[in-house]
């Protein structure tokens, strides 16, 4: 098929639409939409999709491998095994995700890496990351999850003249305090708590998607949990490459949407905009990418948790440490 000159790169990778969904119901694994020669799309970002092919034209996907400043040995193995378990075998799509299945994404993407032996569930220190935006959105400063304020802004909280009715509680600090004043994200949960909270995640996620009646619905819920956890930042690395490039996909999909990667989705989840600033992103990004695009009325639903059970927290001090800027783990730029 010969591509015009006028079509994007993007787009001439889905210039026809698959099936929103697979058989009976289930669905559609990712080789439905997309080629296993062009899974690389999802997994490189796409900021560094035009470098990623002027450097490597055969294989694009193996980009950071050998990155000129920030290598990665091992990724594009990891990733692509990954997509395999994870996004292209049967009845994968719609599999119900916990803190142990999103523990097993993790392992999976880091599983070739020279560097994975350093990973690990948050919440022995602090864990460090970058906003990545000038201020944090107010949609995630509003969130609550298992009884705690998702994200606090340090400075705003402590501004002179303003009194609290109750002691800050929060998931994760956003501090401007180092020499640099950079905006820099910070875990404050025990390692006793993260799973829990993981679970709650995805319980509450279920839920709300279930609830949800049109595409923008579905899709801000979706933005709303790829956000929470890349905000709790579950490990002390590799947090985005599992939300954004496996866990989005999945969700996608498992909601009849084909899977896409914005343009700015290395930033888009930090905590810098709201869930419908995410969500309109994410449509627009559907509608270039896939023209032909419906969504599919017979679409299986996700999973549904069926525990009841929770991991509440119990009520504590806000950390003193959270306060300067030393941690015990930083995540990466990818």
């Amino acid at each position: 098929m010969t591509t015009p000159p006028e079509i994007t790169v993007s787009q001439a990778a889905h210039l026809q639409a698959p099936p929103s969904s697979g058989v009976d119901g289930e669905p559609a694994h990712l080789s439905t939409h997309l080629s296993k020669d062009k899974w690389w799309r999802l997994y490189i970002d796409p900021i560094d999709h035009k470098a990623a092919q002027e450097r490597y034209p055969e294989n694009p996907g193996g980009y950071y491998d050998t990155h000129p400043t920030d290598p990665s040995p091992g990724y594009q193995r990891s990733m692509q095994e990954a997509y395999e378990r994870f996004l292209d075998a049967p009845g994968k799509i719609a599999a119900e995700m916990d803190a142990q299945a999103y523990g097993e994404m993790h392992w999976a993407v880091a599983e070739h890496l020279t560097s994975a032996d350093v990973t690990q569930w948050s919440g022995k220190g602090v864990t460090e990351f970058p906003l990545r935006s000038e201020q944090a959105s107010s949609s995630p400063k509003q969130e609550w999850l298992n009884e705690r304020e998702l994200l606090i802004d340090v400075q705003e909280y402590f501004s002179a003249g303003i009194i609290h009715t109750r002691q800050a509680n929060p998931i994760t600090i956003l501090d401007r305090s180092n020499p640099q004043g950079q905006a820099i994200m910070k875990t404050s949960y025990s390692a006793d708590e993260v799973r829990g909270l993981v679970d709650s995640s995805f319980k509450r996620y279920y839920e709300e998607v279930a609830r949800a009646d049109n595409d923008m619905g579905k899709l801000e819920v979706i933005a709303k949990q790829v956000r929470t956890l890349q905000i709790v930042h579950p490990f002390t690395d590799y947090n985005r490459r599992v939300n954004n490039h496996i866990l989005l996909p999945k969700m996608l999909m498992e909601n009849g949407f084909p899977p896409v990667m914005p343009d700015a989705s290395n930033k888009l989840f930090q905590g810098g905009f709201s869930k419908r600033e995410i969500a309109e992103d994410l449509l627009a990004t559907i509608k270039r990418d896939y023209p032909g695009f419906t969504q599919s009325a017979n679409t299986a639903s996700p999973g549904r948790s069926q525990s009841n059970e929770r991991h509440q927290s119990p009520t504590q001090q806000l950390p003193p440490s959270v306060l300067t800027p030393s941690s015990t783990a930083s995540a990466p730029t990818r």
